[in-house]
């Protein structure tokens, strides 16, 4: 039937896009390790980047019955920054933040100048249950 092969191929795509993903994730530590990742800083305009951060997301969180938020922001903010690496960052987080959230939650997207520090400060915070107290010691550690 056509839509069952629509449906089949549509989990494919996914599947090879999260397979490359994963890939190009390990090549990532194994760069930052032998300290050769690549990091092209621009001027990025911090607007451009959580449009980008939305228009990936969204769809992902309303799927789940998530609510999507990018919390008020100075779009015109222009920062520093390699676009693609702080959108691998943001997609963790929110990867992460929209598979933990239950149906019926939100998560929320913000970004803010910190006025004693020159750098914008982007937080991602969800209504899900939190990461437990006792695992909170290896969150940074590998492949915890």
């Amino acid at each position: 039937a056509p839509d069952t092969l629509g449906e089949l191929s549509g989990v494919i795509v996914r599947s090879a896009e999260w397979m490359e993903h994963i890939i190009r994730d390990l090549l990532d530590v194994t760069a930052i390790e032998a300290g050769r990742l690549a990091v092209d800083p621009e001027p990025v305009l911090v607007g451009d980047v959580l449009a980008r951060a939305r228009e990936v997301h969204a769809p992902i969180a309303a799927e789940k019955g998530v609510t999507f938020a990018v919390a008020p922001h100075d779009a015109t903010l222009l920062v520093m920054a390699d676009p693609d690496r702080v959108l691998q960052a943001l997609g963790n987080l929110l990867g992460n933040a929209i598979k933990f959230t239950p149906a019926g939650g939100t998560v929320t997207l913000r970004a803010a100048a910190e006025a004693a520090r020159p750098y914008v400060a982007l937080e991602v915070a969800d209504t899900g249950p939190g990461i437990a107290a006792d695992h909170l010691p290896h969150v940074f550690d590998r492949f915890w």
